[in-house]
């Protein structure tokens, strides 16, 4: 499941990528992570939590504590969206050439 720990208004910055049907996505700001887990139907133990912010920075500090309250398999995702849309338009260029 990608979680995006954003503040919604960050949203316009980019997207995550499109990953196909089979992965799950949510959008829960870092100030409210800890109170929506309750709720999240990730919290089954068999699910891989992916957090992603816009530097990787928010997200890294999420999994952490997510992992302290009992979610081992909480990642983020190194260089949020800033690092996936820059890869994206190399990949773009790279495919123009």
């Amino acid at each position: 499941m990608l979680v995006d720990v954003r503040e919604p208004y960050e949203n316009r910055l980019g997207m995550a990528p499109q990953l196909g049907e089979q992965v799950r996505r949510l959008a829960v700001s870092l100030s409210s992570i800890i109170n929506a887990m309750p709720d999240w139907p990730a919290a089954e133990s068999d699910t891989t939590l992916v957090l992603f912010c816009r530097s990787g920075n928010r997200s890294a500090q999420a999994a952490q504590a997510l992992r302290c309250l009992g979610l081992e398999r909480t990642v983020s995702q190194a260089g949020g969206i800033a690092l996936w849309l820059e890869q994206q338009n190399e990949a773009r260029q790279t495919a123009t050439v």
